[in-house]
């Protein structure tokens, strides 16, 4: 739950004589959705951070103040304290807000040269950027382990399955390499997926740059991406890299499933091919 806060304050507030209507509030509101960001967000800032020292704009001690705030920021999130108010409207607000109350007008400074837009790209890009290369990691993981059963049941026969009829003798390592192959594929999808969105879109501001001079190729390689956005607009405008994550996220889902189902199937009376284990297993209300 929120902390209530009884004036509402917002960046951008300066012009508006009056607040938002509670409905507008409800519709644009998000940090109940996107506080997942927090980490991306402070990595982002922090990222920034290190372009604002070499462009002179925060001195090294200043910079060194605002990690120091923006980690504690992260260290209280994930211990559960509650950091947020009412009137935050996103993470991205949320946690620039925490962190002037926290160092002072100071924190204000961290969003110099910067606009929503490419702190909110570049975020979200880092999020998905970190998640593939977590699940990558697994595919590997999962691709070693099949490897390894393969070689320890070389030669063991099993009959292969046509529509649950049983078909040609096959080996049961030549089913698990099926799998090795199939996941293999799914990994160099995610490989394709970090080449080709491995662009920083920091300091293409709200769509036409930044007005102050901005060292992107550091910012770029503190948080790990291998060039700088070459055009402002399309890097705060495009959506392709989402639909491109879900699409290969989908694919791998589709992988699993397809092996899972022979699992069960194999699991039961009937086949009586393998016995999952009970860490894998649930039970019946009714049944022994």
């Amino acid at each position: 739950m929120a902390k209530k806060k009884d004036t509402q304050t917002n960046m951008w507030t300066g012009r508006f004589a009056s607040g938002m209507a509670q409905s507008m509030v409800d519709l644009s509101f998000s940090l109940q959705f996107d506080a997942e960001l927090i980490e991306e967000d402070i990595e982002g800032s922090i990222g920034h951070g290190k372009g604002l020292v070499e462009s002179g704009v925060l001195s090294k001690a200043d910079y060194k103040k605002i990690c120091d705030g923006l980690k504690s920021i992260l260290d209280d999130y994930h211990a559960g304290k509650n950091l947020w108010c009412d009137s935050d409207e996103d993470i991205h607000m949320a946690v620039e807000r925490v962190l002037t109350e926290r160092i002072g007008a100071l924190g204000k400074k961290i969003h110099t040269g910067r606009s929503r837009n490419d702190q909110v790209c570049t975020d979200f890009k880092l999020y998905m950027r970190h998640r593939a290369a977590e699940i990558r990691q697994l595919e590997i993981e999962l691709m070693e382990t099949v490897l390894d059963l393969a070689k320890k049941y070389f030669g063991k026969m099993m009959p292969g399955y046509t529509h649950l009829q049983q078909a040609q003798p096959i080996y049961f390592s030549h089913y698990l390499m099926s799998m090795f192959f199939a996941v293999s594929r799914d990994v160099k999808r995610l490989d394709n997926f970090l080449e080709l969105h491995s662009q920083l879109p920091l300091g293409s501001g709200a769509m036409a740059g930044s007005a102050f001079p901005y060292h992107r190729a550091l910012v770029a390689e503190a948080l790990g991406f291998k060039d700088v956005s070459p055009n402002s607009i399309d890097a705060v405008s495009h959506r392709d890299m989402m639909l491109e994550f879900e699409a290969d996220l989908a694919i791998i889902a589709n992988t699993m499933s397809r092996y899972a189902e022979d699992f069960v199937n194999w699991s039961s009376c009937e086949f009586g091919f393998l016995t999952l284990h009970d860490a894998f297993s649930s039970g019946s209300s009714m049944m022994p």
